[in-house]
């Protein structure tokens, strides 16, 4: 094998390690001083890199922001995989089974509260933070599959809009909840999102 051949495998693997590490240090920033308060500057230095070599791998804060949110992708996918198979299984033991649902997600928000929310100020304060987040709340809704597909042609643009609101005021909800910045108690939190999402997901099939 040439030379070349045998150090690309080599370069791609030094490549990803030091996404990986801008990645880390960014986060670990943004947690400690908010999105706002973090430059590139600090990201690189945090990281032991230069700048220039932040921008070989992201185009500004906002786009390393993004690939952290798309890091949780696949945990997230697979928790709505989950909440499709409740849906289907349906009975008297779902409005406790979704309450268990509801509360491992406000917990992934508390476990990283100031990360979660320093990515949250950036959906507001950048454009295409905010549209990065609104596809993969549709991206989550859409995971419900088969709840989608039992519901009649007719209804499914309406009832996947409706999701898609409850989706995106839940997580802001949780956002508020991990910051302590709620006048309500978690459990009485995770009772009345209960009875929010069982109203909106029996108005499907």
């Amino acid at each position: 094998m040439p030379e070349g051949d045998r150090s690309a495998p080599l370069r791609e693997q030094q490549r990803a390690y030091t996404r990986r590490r801008l990645m880390e240090a960014g986060q670990q920033l943004f947690a400690s001083k908010g999105y706002p308060e973090t430059r590139v500057d600090d990201i690189a230095r945090q990281a032991g890199a230069s700048r220039a070599t932040f921008y070989l791998h992201f185009k500004s804060k906002a786009d390393l922001v993004t690939a952290l949110i798309d890091d949780l992708m696949p945990f997230a996918v697979q928790t709505y995989h989950d909440l499709d198979g409740m849906l289907e299984e349906a009975g008297p033991r779902l409005p406790g089974r979704l309450r268990d649902w509801l509360a491992q997600w406000l917990e992934v928000w508390a476990n990283g509260a100031d990360a979660n929310h320093a990515m949250l100020q950036a959906t507001m304060l950048e454009p295409d933070v905010e549209l990065h987040y609104l596809r993969v709340s549709e991206a989550l809704v859409d995971s419900l599959e088969r709840y989608h597909q039992r519901i009649p042609a007719e209804q499914r643009d309406a009832a996947r809009d409706r999701r898609l609101i409850l989706e995106m005021m839940t997580q802001r909800i949780f956002a508020l909840a991990s910051q302590s910045m709620l006048p309500v108690a978690a459990d009485r939190l995770l009772d009345i999102l209960t009875e929010m999402w069982l109203e909106v997901l029996a108005t499907g099939p």
